[in-house]
């Protein structure tokens, strides 16, 4: 039997007449990277039920298969034309259908073998090579053995969360692998209202189904409703999870308030590394310490820099609340020489210390970041960190849903909080593997939303270096599998796209957007991306042997983001 007659057996002895059915052509034209058909005559086009499979060839985004010397190819169809000319326009008016040959352009996709279908390397087809349709069982087939598979692992459960956008077939699910869709980053984008929310509540649910554990941050409280505590634990910062000012390092506590001037950082950074004194020393009360804070007016400046001399653990907390005021203790001078000089206001100091107290108030005042840095955390509260670490060393059964939105809708704020986390999760993997070279990660998939918003980080030198990036670059090795959305895909910096295997694509219009994704896509399938309707998305990866194109499946799960409708509402029937 040959081997493309396996694909279309059908009851006893019917194999040929069931595969005529489904008779586009031959191919006429061959190169590297596509091959054309010309049909026998134009009613092979014409839409039409054979068996139980609904056809529609006179378009494009269809299956088909070709019938080769070297193997059997399975291709998509990606134009379809008729050439110009009188007689071709004529016979097209008057229904002369044996008259008609359109042309079909077919971008191969992969040859059959013994477990499906895999990606045909240097393998071609030849002119002369017959081309049929691809049936549903075809469409199964090929789905079955889309993922391109570089683990030694397996597994048989998938993740379902669409359809597949084909032309003319009946609703074919969508399935893959939790590991081939994260396993070299995920990013979801799209406009805003395009489906990306939805398509991520539903991966995520997905997951959770699966027991693959998740930390989903959210600085919206989008996803305040959407788990049952039972499956996925809730921490709410500021309202029943806490964290020490002693574990947040230098450069989050400049995420957090964003000074402005190189000057200024450094101001902020040793006012809290006085207020850390203070607190070691806080039983201590003297001219120099008092209420928390170092004294430094009309002090002498020998006894002062006895004080601020002295070591300090850089875990040492102090209260959040109190660096106003230790900056406005830091407006000083030295007046005078030697053992007799003094430090005095200092107006100027002031002046410029004004701008990052008002900065660091209003972070203070109008959000509840200090409310969820705490000196000393009470047994009835949740330490972050001690969650974190319970989760990574997978002491928890549950996923970590991870509500940022009571510390205020500030960029500054998910930045911090973000760094802080991933900064952890890494330090403490890489731990791990240095002190067993043979240890086996739990794999962490770290869901953020609107990624572009947290990410625009750099160093003196320009070069990115937040904890995001870090785990961009070096997660994968340490089981920290990145999850994220956007719907601004030119402000993700490179470094994090350029890590990212796998983009699953809703509509997009921005030309610098779509620029910035061109790599991932050909021109037509570029362009093609401002039509999708909502839910409509592209999924591409590396761990897949072509594009393919989705209808979404929303999940059942609450999910607090739907847009307010401007007018009078009128129910419409579903």
């Amino acid at each position: 039997m040959n081997r493309i007659d396996d694909l279309f057996s059908y009851g006893n002895n019917e194999i040929n007449i069931f595969k005529e059915e489904f008779y586009l052509g031959k191919i006429c034209r061959v190169y590297r990277d596509s091959c054309y058909l010309q049909t026998d005559n134009f009613s092979l086009l014409k839409s039409r039920v054979n068996r139980n499979d609904y056809l529609i060839p006179n378009t494009i985004n269809y299956l088909v298969v070709i019938n080769s010397a070297s193997g059997v190819y399975l291709a998509e169809v990606i134009s379809s034309q008729l050439n110009d000319g009188t007689l071709n326009h004529d016979a097209l008016m008057n229904q002369e259908d044996d008259s008609l040959h359109p042309m079909i352009q077919l971008k191969l996709i992969g040859i059959y073998g013994n477990d499906g279908f895999k990606l045909s390397g240097f393998n071609n087809v030849g002119i002369g090579d017959k081309v049929y349709i691809a049936t549903a069982h075809i469409n199964e087939l090929y789905l079955s053995s889309i993922e391109i598979s570089k683990s030694k692992y397996s597994s048989d459960d998938k993740l379902c969360f669409s359809n597949m956008a084909t032309t003319g077939s009946s609703k074919i699910q969508f399935r893959i692998s939790a590991n081939s869709l994260l396993s070299n980053h995920l990013m979801i984008l799209g406009a805003t209202n395009s489906g990306k929310s939805t398509t991520a509540l539903s991966i995520l649910d997905q997951l959770n189904k699966q027991n693959v554990r998740f930390i989903l941050i959210d600085p919206t409280g989008e996803y305040n409703e959407s788990f049952p505590e039972t499956e996925v634990e809730p921490l709410i910062l500021g309202d029943n999870t806490f964290l020490k000012t002693g574990s947040v390092t230098s450069n989050e506590w400049i995420m957090l308030f964003n000074p402005n001037t190189e000057t200024q950082e450094n101001e902020l950074l040793s006012a809290i590394n006085e207020l850390k004194i203070a607190h070691v020393q806080r039983d201590e009360e003297s001219s120099i310490i008092n209420n928390g804070l170092i004294l430094k007016r009309d002090n002498f400046v020998s006894n002062v820099e006895e004080i601020i001399r002295k070591d300090v653990p850089t875990n040492e907390s102090f209260d959040i609340n109190k660096i106003v005021g230790q900056l406005t203790c830091d407006e000083v001078k030295e007046v005078g020489k030697d053992d007799n000089a003094k430090y005095k206001f200092d107006q100027f100091k002031h002046n410029n210390f004004q701008w990052l107290k008002d900065q660091i108030q209003y972070r203070l005042s109008k959000t509840k970041v200090g409310k969820f840095f705490k000196d000393i955390i009470k047994n009835e509260e949740i330490n972050l960190l001690d969650k974190l670490s319970d989760f990574e060393q997978g002491e928890m059964n549950k996923s970590l849903y991870i509500n940022a939105s009571k510390l205020g809708k500030s960029d500054d704020s998910g930045k911090m909080m973000i760094d802080l986390i991933c900064n952890r999760i890494l330090e403490a993997r890489t731990e791990h593997k240095s002190n067993n070279s043979n240890y086996k990660f739990t794999p962490i998939i770290l869901f953020i939303d609107e990624v572009h918003r947290y990410a625009l980080e750099h160093d003196s030198e320009g070069n990115y270096s937040t904890g995001l990036i870090d785990i961009a670059r070096e997660g994968r090795k340490y089981g920290i599998f990145m999850f994220l959305t956007s719907q601004s895909p030119k402000d993700v910096p490179s470094i994090v796209l350029n890590q990212i295997g796998t983009l699953l694509v809703h509509n997009l219009t921005g030309r610098d957007d779509l620029k910035i994704i061109s790599n991932y896509f050909d021109s037509s399938t570029l362009n093609s991306l401002s039509n999708l309707g909502q839910g409509e998305a592209l999924l591409t990866s590396i761990n897949l042997i072509r594009d393919v194109q989705l209808k979404i499946n929303p999940s059942s799960l609450i999910q607090n983001n739907e847009t307010p409708f401007i007018g009078k509402i009128k129910i419409n029937n579903q």
